[in-house]
This record gives structure tokens, C-alpha cells and sequence, in this order.
């Protein structure tokens, strides 16, 4: 087994472990270092159907918005040519995310 099977080999552990402790892309996109906006929560006389709504919504496009950012950043073009942890790193990662999103996010997300 050559130096980039090892090296994938442990990352992909390491995103298994992830991916079993990650109900939701939120927590997944965060485990990998991506921020996603805050938590939206209301507070109890604050917990109007309409008020849900929005924060559902709003919750939904900073998903999005973190899932463009981890893409862009763990984009294999984009890692280091010279690094090949960095390059495998990146290529594994990239992967993941791309099937956790399906994995994870419903049809009227995409």
C-alpha cells in the first residue's frame, strides 16, 4: 500500500467517525470547520407558526451557504499540488460532502 492509500485510508476513517456522529448537514458542515450561522431558535412567546417559518427558511439558506463555502474549499483544483496529504485531504473531503448533501438534504433543498 503506497503513501496516498494510507492517507486516504485514515481520512475516510476519520470521516465515518464524523458521519456517525452528525444527525443533520449543519453539524456535519461544522465538524469539518465550516461556520453555519446561528442557531435559530425562538424564544417560548416567540413561538409563532409564522416566526418558525422564517427561521426554518433562514436556516435553510445559511446551509446553503455553508455547504457553497466547504465546497469551494475543499475543491480538489483548489489543494495544495505539492502536499499530498493536503491533495488527498481535499479530494476525500470533497467527496464526502457531495454525498452527505444527498444523503442528508431533502429534494426541495437542492
Amino acid at each position: 500500500m503506497n503513501t496516498k492509500e494510507k492517507l486516504r485510508e485514515e481520512i475516510l476513517k476519520k470521516l465515518g467517525q464524523l458521519e456517525r456522529q452528525c444527525p443533520d448537514m449543519t453539524s456535519l458542515l461544522r465538524g469539518l470547520g465550516i461556520k453555519v450561522g446561528e442557531s435559530l431558535r425562538p424564544s417560548p412567546n416567540e413561538a409563532s407558526y409564522v416566526y418558525l417559518l422564517l427561521c426554518i427558511c433562514k436556516k435553510g439558506r445559511e446551509v446553503q451557504a455553508a455547504y457553497k463555502c466547504a465546497r469551494i474549499k475543499f475543491h480538489p483544483d483548489r489543494a495544495s499540488k505539492t502536499d499530498i496529504s493536503k491533495q488527498v485531504e481535499a479530494e476525500e473531503k470533497f467527496k464526502f460532502i457531495s454525498q452527505m448533501k444527498d444523503k442528508l438534504c431533502s429534494t426541495s433543498w437542492r
